[in-house]
């Protein structure tokens, strides 16, 4: 687990990418910062609500929104189309348990993804018309806890 990011850390956050710290927007970026758990937004909420926290589900999803545009979090659908955000913004890819579901960052310079040879050349970026802007890599498999 990470450490809790202070209060004067999440503000300076938000205001650094033209945020407003607004409590909602706090709330949710802190919660998302302390952990590397990737959440939907419904379990995002149930967090909230189980510290006493209670965000309604519009001011959510437009915080969870502008989080993702200003770049502090990233979002992704999982293998099920469940759409997640993760605090980490740097390039990484992902292990994903097939069992419990759960979802690890690895670095891009871990020796199982420098074994692949991901770096297209320049004409790959455009295919077709095409204007690859970025990528995301996924490995599945059984989790230290599952297996």
């Amino acid at each position: 687990m990470l450490l809790k990011p202070s209060e004067s850390t999440i503000v300076s956050l938000l205001r650094s990418r033209g945020l407003r710290p607004t409590r909602a927007g706090r709330l949710i970026l802190a919660r998302l910062r302390q952990s590397n758990d990737h959440l939907s937004a419904d379990q995002v909420r149930r967090e909230l609500r189980r510290r006493g926290h209670k965000v309604s589900i519009a001011t959510l999803y437009q915080n969870l929104r502008r989080l993702a545009e200003s770049g502090l979090l990233v979002s992704f659908a999982d293998s099920d189309g469940v759409v997640r955000f993760d605090a980490n913004s740097a390039p990484h890819a992902h292990l994903v348990c097939t069992n419990c579901n759960c979802i690890a960052d690895l670095p891009l310079d871990d020796p199982l993804v420098r074994q692949l040879e991901l770096t297209p050349p320049r004409g790959a970026r455009r295919w077709r018309g095409w204007s690859v802007r970025n990528a995301r890599l996924e490995f599945s498999g059984l989790c230290p806890r599952c297996r």
